[in-house]
């Protein structure tokens, strides 16, 4: 069980890993629950937007799409997270763009309330494949 981080079509972003994953823990044990495989997908807004098209059938960007894998008390998941979002939306918002930290451990929390659509189709890459 883990926490991994990727980037899809841009950059990682510069985070602490074992800080961030230390704290999305410690912050899951204060909900009773434990973590298990949760996969963060940094990526462009292009990717968000083929993702969102081809698993949710939706035709816009956003900042954010969760695939909850959930079983019992253990979190597990797939989190796609639109850099260009996010940081469109702190200029927007004035909010601080170095969001990324503080938006990994607060989109934890989605999946354990997204679920997979109606169509039964799903994200999940293989470990082969990441």
């Amino acid at each position: 069980m883990a926490i991994a981080y990727y980037a899809e079509d841009i950059e990682l972003p510069a985070i602490k890993k074992r800080v961030v994953s230390g704290w999305v823990k410690a912050v899951a044990e204060t909900y009773g629950k434990k973590t298990g495989d949760i996969s963060y997908i940094f990526c462009s807004d292009e990717k968000i937007l083929e993702v969102n098209r081809q698993y949710l059938q939706h035709d816009y960007y956003t900042d954010i799409i969760t695939f909850d894998y959930t079983e019992g008390n253990k979190i597990s998941g797939d989190l796609f997270i639109s850099l260009d979002t996010v940081r469109t939306n702190a200029e927007t918002f004035h909010t601080r763009n170095s969001t990324v930290p503080s938006s990994t451990a607060s989109c934890t929390f989605a999946v354990s309330t997204t679920k997979v659509p109606a169509s039964g189709r799903s994200w999940r890459r293989t470990r082969t494949e990441r």
